[in-house]
């Protein structure tokens, strides 16, 4: 049975994405050293860290394709002896980092990422048999690469924004058997400290600058100068330099044998963007109807006509990415109004969220204007705290003179009061006596329920004893009718 496809080896686990694992994240998270990933055909949208020992295989190097969605890395081989194949890796900050490992890295197209298509810092890869071209910044990025272990060969690099191969910091590798055409400056760049970095076989053509700079070649007998390119800006004619015809990187390619080198079937592998929004066909969810960039989802290669599907159209909206709260308050400009009077206080939590509460020290969190009630100094009749005939029930319009008065005695916690209550002198003077005391109650009982401490409040029942007006007329009657309040500390 063969290795590949069986479920488990000799050399390791089998585990299938999506068969087995929804996503190559989380195949990679339960891989174990000597395991083999296996990829099936599809685009994943994902940004994925290799692991030791680990092979992540992909089922067709042109159709299984990994897009980082330009929010990072689409691989991280911060593993050693890890090995990544046959895969389309596209839109991530770098295709490929590598940071202090020793992974393989092969049989790869790495194609239309933001910065270098692999990035090596401080490590030690094996990179052959890839298609590295249209990278924004270098197509192979080595920095402190130094080992002569470490071989760039059999690659085709095509088309990056700077260089093909660019060596910085003491890199020493061999760059062995490429093809380089087409980058906008230089074939090969090695800086002042790379200088030992070993450059045979190659063929260069077609660079922006002169296909290549650096400061040693070995085997300088297997390259020739031809003058076939012309610097357009310093309109004179350059070198660009190319393998001797006996040079063995001229025996494959062209009949397949060597994947990485300008075959027939890459030459005739064209992408195709119908829409003209820049995202390939294979990769665009909507082929014919072109991507508005906006920053939102620009990768799908859609239009996202209401990116925060609030129902107002993101020409008119004026935050397209946050959804407008439909709360009755602007709600035509398709911004959410979390807090619409602005008092600091969030609509959620605020009790009057279109009238602006007033800091003064006074229920500051509930979000409503409001005075600072007074705090109780002296003895204060109530009026218009009014009972029933002959009843302790209070009658509704007694209810907001008491709430003012819970007000000051919630403000001022220290405060206790005694409340008495009065009568005039019509009927029997002990029953006049009950109820008096009976209304005080009421009224204890109601600030209570509110929540005021009842240890605070006491009451009293004055009868008619304490008149404060003449018994003998009806105005003088409605006087002794009262409720008073007075401070006892």
């Amino acid at each position: 049975m063969a290795l590949l496809f069986c479920a488990t080896s000799a050399l390791g686990a089998v585990l299938k994405v999506p068969e087995q694992f929804r996503s190559i994240y989380k195949a990679l998270l339960k891989s174990q050293p000597g395991d083999t990933v296996f990829v099936s055909k599809g685009i994943y949208y994902e940004n994925i860290a290799l692991v030791d020992d680990v092979v992540l295989k992909g089922e067709d190097q042109k159709t299984t394709i990994i897009n980082g969605r330009r929010k990072g890395d689409a691989v991280v081989m911060g593993a050693d002896r890890a090995v990544i194949e046959g895969f389309t890796i596209r839109n991530g900050r770098f295709g490929i980092l590598c940071k202090a490992t020793a992974p393989v890295i092969h049989s790869n197209i790495i194609i239309d990422n933001k910065g270098s298509g692999i990035m090596c810092i401080m490590s030690l890869p094996q990179i052959h048999n890839n298609v590295i071209m249209r990278n924004k910044w270098s197509g192979i990025f080595c920095q402190s690469v130094k080992a002569i272990d470490t071989q760039i060969e059999n690659n085709v690099i095509l088309e990056n924004g700077y260089s093909g191969i660019c060596c910085a910091k003491m890199t020493q590798v061999l760059i062995r058997n490429n093809i380089l055409a087409g980058n906008d400056e230089y074939g090969v760049f090695c800086d002042r400290s790379a200088k030992r970095t070993r450059i045979i076989y190659n063929d260069f053509y077609e660079n922006f600058l002169a296909g290549t700079s650096y400061f040693a070649i070995e085997n300088k007998t297997n390259l020739h100068k031809l003058p076939m390119f012309k610097n357009p800006t310093m309109s004179i004619t350059t070198f660009n330099y190319y393998c001797k015809p006996v040079s063995p990187m001229l025996k494959s390619g062209e009949n397949g044998v060597d994947r990485g080198l300008m075959t027939l079937e890459m030459q005739t592998m064209v992408s195709v963007d119908k829409d003209n929004d820049g995202i390939m066909d294979d990769v665009d969810q909507c082929p014919e109807i072109p991507e508005d960039i906006d920053r939102f989802e620009d990768q799908d290669g859609c239009p996202d006509y209401d990116n925060d599907k609030d129902g107002i159209y993101d020409s008119r909206d004026k935050c397209p990415l946050e959804p407008e709260d439909k709360d009755g308050f602007d709600d035509l400009d398709g911004c959410p109004d979390p807090d619409n009077d602005q008092d600091g206080i969030v609509d959620a939590s605020d009790g009057c969220p279109n009238d602006a509460e007033t800091l003064n020290g006074f229920k500051d969190q509930d979000g409503c204007p409001d005075e600072k009630p007074q705090e109780i100094k002296q003895t204060l009749i109530l009026e218009g705290v009014n009972f029933r005939t002959g009843s302790a029930e209070l009658l509704d319009e007694s209810y907001s003179i008491l709430d003012n008065v819970f007000n000051s005695l919630e403000a001022f916690p220290n405060v206790r009061v005694e409340i008495s209550g009065h009568t005039d002198n019509i009927g029997n003077a002990r029953a006049n006596m009950m109820l008096s005391l009976d209304r005080a109650q009421s009224v204890k009982d109601y600030l209570a329920n509110r929540g005021i401490d009842p240890n605070r409040i006491a009451v009293r029942g004055a009868g008619e004893s304490e008149p404060v007006g003449s018994n003998r007329t009806a105005k003088g009657r409605a006087k002794n009718r009262r409720i008073e309040f007075k401070r006892i500390n």
